[in-house]
């Protein structure tokens, strides 16, 4: 498959800067473009996505998963929130870190998932002088911030772009959970990982 938007390579090549040679991304596309060359999707489609991703997780060593994407919590959102939970939850106790962006609407990120998961790490975006960006959702769920603002990173057809948001905050997390994961001299567990990323280690 392509990358139809651009947003997906963009957060897949930020990841890969931060990293060493030996971390690679497994590309699982669930969203597409649509006319106005914006991300959708139904939302149902990550559930697959994150089984997917667990069923390669010993193949591939796989330690954390981006989740650069939101969507408002209503009504609908609500009927799946329990599956949802479930597979996070699954995913962590299988030694995968689920990693998503807060949102952009200067509001609760409580009001979206799936940063509003227990077991995600929610990541709220930095304005380029480290100071929290303006655009950024926030609250009690946010777990770490990480640099988000006129990010440049690899674009699809070939470029490079300067991209700011919370979904270019989330991959530098998991870049440095890919970073801590590739430390020869130590063993990191989820709970010593959860403890880095909330200062407590």
């Amino acid at each position: 498959f392509e990358d139809d938007q651009g947003h997906g390579t963009h957060c897949s090549g930020i990841i890969c800067d931060l990293t060493l040679p030996n971390v690679k991304i497994l590309p699982v596309k669930f969203m597409y473009a649509n006319e106005k060359g914006e991300g959708v999707s139904t939302g149902t489609g990550i559930l697959p996505a994150i089984n997917y991703i667990m069923s390669l997780r010993e193949t591939y060593n796989i330690v954390a998963v981006n989740m650069s994407f939101g969507m408002e919590y209503n009504i609908l959102m609500s009927l799946f929130l329990g599956e949802f939970t479930k597979i996070v939850q699954k995913a962590y106790d299988l030694g995968i870190h689920a990693v998503a962006a807060a949102g952009n609407d200067k509001t609760n990120a409580a009001n979206y998932l799936p940063s509003r998961l227990e077991k995600v790490v929610t990541v709220s975006a930095l304005a380029k002088d480290l100071s929290f960006a303006y655009y950024s959702n926030y609250g009690n769920v946010i777990d770490v911030s990480a640099p988000g603002s006129y990010i440049e990173s690899a674009y699809f057809n070939g470029g490079v772009e300067p991209l700011s948001g919370t979904s270019m905050a989330a991959p530098h997390v998991v870049g440095y959970i890919a970073l801590l994961k590739s430390d020869p001299r130590n063993d990191y567990s989820m709970a010593n990982i959860d403890s880095i990323l909330s200062g407590t280690y």
